[in-house]
């Protein structure tokens, strides 16, 4: 299987996104390619340079400057992905400039019989668990999986009971996001720069992972967070080969790092 890293970055993730390319080069064997995407305005000045002076192969996306929520363009460029494959690429992998691979691996720990795995849980467990949480947290958590459900079902047009975003990276085939672009679009009579340049916020694997249950089932291996006992484990196998961090202190604390500091926890991991 040929499949493909694709990684949507701007300056103000340039220093994540330097180790998470000597990541891709130390853990990641039997990739097709690894390319880096940008949406070509201003932000992005300093990362074009820093990929040039290392021969990193990336593209440019002129239109997605047009989007005014920058959470929201970065998860555009990724709906459009198969534009800026090679031609014989057949899956592509969603990474995040902060999704840091840990672990020598490859492509194949993503897929079952053939298949790219998704993992998907139902919101009302979610809801259930969360409540069972104490403190403000538990309201706020509440809350953030309420939007997320909400702007799935309007934006895919119908009521979406699963939560798909369990686990990066996320694996799909190329064809299928030109269908589900194409499903979009026609949904809305609409191009997909004018049915997100304005959505204030939305989750891209969810409403992907929508689709793909509903039209693509039979192209997927899905692992029920429900049903499936050994869900617990496949979750902790995914997230064993990469750790997910942030430069955001104080919106997600448990996660940040300060890379400016020396032998911080990425560095050494990949250095």
């Amino acid at each position: 299987m040929k499949v493909t890293i694709f990684t949507v970055s701007y300056d103000n993730d340039l220093e994540f996104l330097k180790y998470n390319l000597k990541s891709i080069r130390k853990f990641c064997k039997g990739y097709h390619k690894n390319i880096v995407l940008l949406d070509g305005g201003d932000s992005c000045s300093k990362t074009i340079a820093y990929l040039d002076s290392i021969d990193q192969p990336y593209f440019i996306d002129t239109e997605a400057v047009q989007i005014k929520n920058g959470y929201v363009r970065q998860q555009y460029i990724k709906f459009k992905a198969d534009q800026y494959m090679p031609e014989s690429c057949e899956y592509i992998s969603w990474v995040d400039s902060d999704n840091i691979f840990t672990k020598k691996h490859s492509p194949e720990v993503y897929f079952k019989d053939d298949k790219p795995i998704i993992l998907k849980q139902k919101y009302k467990d979610i809801y259930k668990k969360i409540k069972n949480r104490k403190g403000e947290e538990s309201e706020r958590d509440i809350n953030a999986f309420r939007v997320w459900q909400e702007t799935t079902s309007k934006l895919i047009g119908f009521e979406v009971e699963y939560e798909y975003m369990q686990s990066m990276p996320f694996v799909y085939p190329v064809e299928t996001q030109k269908r589900f672009r194409n499903y979009l679009e026609d949904l809305h009579s609409m191009s997909l720069l004018d049915l997100i340049k304005n959505q204030p916020i939305m989750a891209d694997a969810n409403v992907i992972g929508a689709y793909c249950e509903k039209f693509e089932k039979e192209r997927f291996h899905w692992v029920d967070g429900t049903e499936d006992e050994f869900f617990n484990k496949f979750i902790k196998k995914r997230r064993s080969f990469f750790n997910h961090y942030s430069s955001r202190k104080y919106e997600q604390p448990e996660r940040y790092i300060d890379l400016s500091k020396k032998d911080n926890v990425v560095s050494k991991i990949v250095d």
